[in-house]
């Protein structure tokens, strides 16, 4: 008997790759390389629109930008041409309270001088009055005084008049 080998001779080898195995194989990649195309397309395409998305964005908001900006710009002008007339304002609000300041220390000080001169005024009427009544009580004196002198001259001269216009035959009154 002879013995049965296992090994077969190389020229009677089997190969380790069939021509079915190779064709299952290729199939399966084809297959798996058909989808990650497929997959990668739909993507590209997702991403495609996206990204279009994005650029429609992107124009949109640098014009809004651009607007933004021109719109910042007159803003900032107007804003300091306002900061400006506000601070001009500031000014002259300040002058005319230093003038109004000065104004009512003037006023003040004129109320105080016309105080003065009313209260000089009534002092100098208050005098002139006091004069004016040592002058009449003076001039009252005066009369007075005049009067009780004149009083025994006009009756000797009364007397005598009297003692002139009389006739002869007549006693004149007798007068004390």
């Amino acid at each position: 008997m002879r013995s049965v080998s296992t090994r077969a001779h190389p020229s009677t080898m089997q190969p380790a790759c069939t021509a079915n195995c190779l064709t299952a194989v290729l199939a399966i990649l084809t297959i798996a390389l058909g989808v990650n195309v497929f997959m990668l397309r739909k993507s590209n395409n997702e991403l495609s629109a996206k990204h279009i998305v994005a650029s429609d964005e992107l124009m949109q908001s640098t014009g809004l930008l651009a607007t933004c900006e021109k719109e910042k710009t007159a803003k900032e002008t107007t804003l300091k041409e306002a900061k400006d007339a506000a601070e001009a304002a500031k000014a002259a609000n300040k002058a005319a309270a230093d003038s109004l300041e000065t104004c009512k220390q003037s006023l003040q000080a004129a109320a105080d001088e016309a105080a003065k001169v009313a209260e000089a005024k009534q002092a100098e009427v208050e005098a002139s009055k006091a004069e004016a009544a040592k002058a009449a009580e003076a001039e009252a004196a005066k009369v007075e005084a005049a009067k009780t002198e004149a009083a025994p001259a006009a009756k000797t001269e009364a007397k005598a008049d009297a003692a002139q216009a009389k006739p002869e035959g007549t006693k004149a009154p007798s007068t004390l």
